[in-house]
């Protein structure tokens, strides 16, 4: 049987049946894939150094066989650990884990994300302004997925943005002209102006993102809860 060979990061374990585990990876060239690891929970060495290797966040070098949707992992070799200090950097690497978990179709390569993907994880670790680089991938997910909202385009009266005007932004209809009807989120032509421009180093962009890119990831759950939210909370 033909072994792929490929590195990828951690997104998510759990156990399955006595001694093994199934991980959720995010591959170079294969995108999101699922694989299960054997002798993860036995009591040796070699199950020690697996039980590390597989930590959120993990980068690895990882060979699998199989062509159905849950591979066979033969080998995870760790190339570096996440640099995760807290429990607050550990709620927002869990809580970006599973957004690429439900956003990202499985076996599609997703070049830009991977590649961004350790530059977050950077970002959390040293505390480097984590929030602004959370708003950036977020977008750059939505973007690469085909979710993200024109913000420059009223879709209504297909004519582009006035800042002087209200408009209505939601992920099922994009911007809309404020008709005091439609159901959405109420911006200004001004802030929408602001939110295309992708600058979240102003603080005003950053608030507006937060409430626009949970209006999608809300959309696209479909009533889905985030398991990191309820972290957060805590």
């Amino acid at each position: 049987m033909h072994a792929f060979l490929d590195q990828a990061f951690v997104l998510h374990t759990m156990p399955y049946r006595e001694s093994s585990a199934i991980v959720r990876l995010f591959s170079a060239q294969y995108g999101l894939m699922s694989g299960v690891v054997r002798g993860v929970y036995q009591h040796n060495r070699k199950a020690q150094q697996l039980r590390s290797a597989l930590q959120l966040g993990s980068h690895l070098e990882c060979q699998w066989q199989g062509e159905g949707s849950l591979k066979n992992i033969i080998q995870c070799d760790l190339i570096a650990h996440a640099k995760i200090n807290d429990s607050r950097q550990l709620v927002c690497l869990s809580y970006i884990n599973e957004l690429l978990l439900h956003f990202l179709p499985a076996e599609q390569k997703a070049e830009a994300l991977y590649f961004a993907y350790p530059k977050l994880l950077a970002s959390i670790a040293f505390d480097d302004d984590a929030e602004l680089s959370l708003r950036r991938f977020e977008q750059l997910l939505f973007e690469e997925m085909g979710c993200a909202i024109d913000m420059l385009w009223d879709h209504a009266n297909d004519k582009a943005v006035d800042e002087r005007k209200q408009y209505c932004v939601s992920p099922e209809h994009g911007v809309v002209a404020n008709d005091g009807f439609s159901q959405g989120l109420i911006l200004k032509g001004r802030q929408l102006q602001l939110l295309a421009d992708n600058d979240f180093t102003c603080l005003e962009t950053r608030r507006l993102a937060k409430r626009v890119h949970r209006l999608i990831i809300d959309h696209h759950l479909a009533g889905r809860t985030l398991r990191a939210r309820a972290l957060y909370k805590q």
